[in-house]
């Protein structure tokens, strides 16, 4: 294929391909680029002739051509080498940036690890503020990483889009969950003492294979599903029923709730958590700065008490 030639073609035309490509929709990537979709349509009516091909079939789903793919790289290679040429040439002085660095940590994981960023954050960056969002459900994290809608994703979900970095943040082990006057689980349970309760569960939550198999096997036991994991401590305290949460949280909301925690006692049962960004902006260096002051902010082990 010949190699597209950026001194005969709008570099808007590039961006809005993208946009389209990736969104697999028009009124998507007008929204994503806050353009009108007249102007998008416009747009690809321009690149499909320079392109001699019609680039995307379908109507509200659409799908790339052949073509389309093979330009998609070329043109993704392109435009990221522009954002990074960008981004290298701009000087970044942590003790001045006003930045607002936005992080997302999915089903109320900031509870455990907002403040550790902020203070670390405020240490080496006086004038720089936070914003931790939570994107539920995470499959969106992609999306908004390439927006640049947030900095930086802490997540178990596992991506497959090559244009997604990541690195490890911390693993954690399961806790089971009860109000401290449970009628039945007063100590450390076991596998069936577990299952024949019924439980509180975060929807979504928990990518591990082998909670995922545990929960199914007691999946007709879940009574209530919720957003995230901050809003099981009052069900808790005012029924019999049953959390699994990461033991992290278990030892905070033992400490705040009087929450009794016990480890999961299956074996080798933890969730591994990764920061993940987007390459596009790999070498921006207050976003990598960012991703640096995270990667310091690592939980403890705590030992079981």
């Amino acid at each position: 294929m010949t190699p597209i030639n950026l001194r005969r073609i709008d570099l808007n035309l590039l961006t809005i391909f993208e946009a389209v490509y990736e969104e697999g929709s028009q009124q998507k990537a007008a929204e994503r680029l806050h353009l009108s979709q007249p102007a998008i349509s416009s747009a690809m009516s321009r690149f499909r002739h320079i392109a001699n091909d019609k680039l995307f079939v379908g109507t509200k789903t659409m799908r790339p051509t052949l073509k389309a793919d093979e330009i998609y790289g070329q043109v993704k290679v392109a435009l990221d080498i522009i954002r990074q040429e960008l981004f290298e040439k701009q000087d970044f002085d942590p003790t001045t940036t006003r930045r607002i660095f936005t992080i997302a940590i999915a089903y109320g994981g900031g509870f455990l690890l907002a403040e550790p960023i902020y203070q670390r954050l405020k240490e080496q960056a006086p004038n720089a503020k936070l914003m931790v969002r939570s994107v539920d459900p995470e499959i969106e994290i992609p999306a908004h990483l390439r927006q640049q809608d947030i900095d930086l994703a802490i997540t178990s979900q596992q991506f497959t889009d090559p244009m997604l970095g990541s690195d490890f943040c911390m693993q954690y082990e399961i806790a089971v969950a009860v109000r401290p006057e449970h009628p039945r689980i007063k100590g450390s349970p076991s596998i069936d003492e577990v299952l024949s309760e019924r439980f509180v569960w975060v929807n979504g939550w928990g990518q591990a294979p082998e909670l995922q198999d545990f929960i199914r096997a007691g999946e007709q036991r879940v009574e209530v599903e919720v957003p995230n994991v901050l809003v099981i401590p009052p069900i808790l305290l005012k029924t019999d029923l049953v959390a699994l949460i990461p033991w992290h949280f278990g030892q905070q909301f033992a400490e705040l709730y009087g929450i009794k925690t016990f480890k999961l006692p299956l074996k080798d049962i933890t969730d591994r958590i990764n920061f993940v960004w987007h390459r596009a902006y790999e070498n921006d260096p207050e976003g990598r700065w960012f991703r640096e002051i995270c990667k310091t902010v690592v939980l403890p082990e705590d030992d079981e008490s």
